[in-house]
C-alpha cells in the first residue's frame, strides 16, 4: 500500500514538473515587448563583459555639436523626429538599462563626449577627480556605444558597439527593430569586428 501511495505521489510532482515547464515555454514563445527597446536589449549577444562598463550617455540624436544638429534636421524632414517624442532613445528607459546591467552583472559608469567629440571623460565627478582611477578604467574595462536610427514609426535600426581595451579590439553589431502585430521583434543584421588596426574607431563619437 505504501509503495502505491509513493508512485502515486511521485507520478503527482513529475506531472507538475511538465505543467511548469510547458508554461514556461509558452510564456518565452508569447512574450511581448511593448517598445523596440525591450525586444533590442532581450535579444542583444552583447558578448564577453567586464564587471564595470563605461558606456557613452547619450545617443546621436541627444548629442550635441553640428553632426547631432544636422542628424535632428534629417529626422524634422523626414518627420521621424515624432518616433523620438513617442519612444525615446535606447539609452531613456532606465528600468531596461538597470536590468541589463543586472543581467551581466556590471556596473555602468557614463561617459560624456563633449560638444563636438573633443573630449572623453567620466561623469561622475568624484571619479573624474581621480585621474589614476580613471585611467585605469579605461585601460582595463569595456566601452560600449549605443545608438538608434528610425527608420518609420514602426522600425528603427539600433547600433551596439563594445571595445575591449586589453585585447585592442571591438565588435560591433546592428540589429533590426520592427513592430509586427503590436509586438517588436529584434534580428540582428550586421556584426563587424576589428582589430588593433583600426580598434581607436570604438572610440569615435557618433
Amino acid at each position: 500500500m505504501k509503495k502505491i501511495v509513493f508512485l502515486i505521489v511521485v507520478f503527482i510532482v513529475l506531472l507538475s514538473c511538465k505543467k511548469v515547464d510547458f508554461a514556461e515555454n509558452t510564456v518565452k514563445k508569447d512574450l511581448k515587448f511593448n517598445s523596440p527597446y525591450e525586444a533590442f536589449y532581450e535579444n542583444l549577444e552583447t558578448g564577453k563583459i567586464t564587471d564595470t562598463v563605461l558606456v557613452q550617455n547619450k545617443t546621436q540624436v541627444f548629442g550635441c555639436g553640428t553632426a547631432a544638429y544636422e542628424y535632428f534636421e534629417e529626422l524634422k524632414k523626414s518627420g521621424l523626429d515624432k518616433y523620438y517624442v513617442k519612444y525615446n532613445d535606447v539609452l531613456s528607459d532606465t528600468l531596461i538599462v538597470n536590468k541589463f546591467a543586472k543581467k551581466h552583472n556590471t556596473k555602468i559608469l557614463w561617459v560624456t563626449r563633449g560638444n563636438e567629440g573633443e573630449k572623453m571623460e567620466l561623469l561622475d565627478p568624484i571619479i573624474h577627480k581621480k585621474a589614476n582611477l580613471e585611467k585605469r578604467l579605461w585601460a582595463t574595462k569595456n566601452f560600449i556605444k549605443f545608438s538608434e536610427n528610425p527608420i518609420t514609426m514602426d522600425a528603427v535600426t539600433i547600433y551596439y558597439s563594445i571595445a575591449y581595451p586589453i585585447e585592442k579590439k571591438y565588435y560591433a553589431k546592428e540589429y533590426k527593430v520592427s513592430r509586427v502585430n503590436e509586438n517588436w521583434k529584434s534580428t540582428k543584421i550586421s556584426t563587424e569586428k576589428s582589430e588593433i588596426k583600426d580598434f581607436e574607431n570604438a572610440y569615435y563619437p557618433f
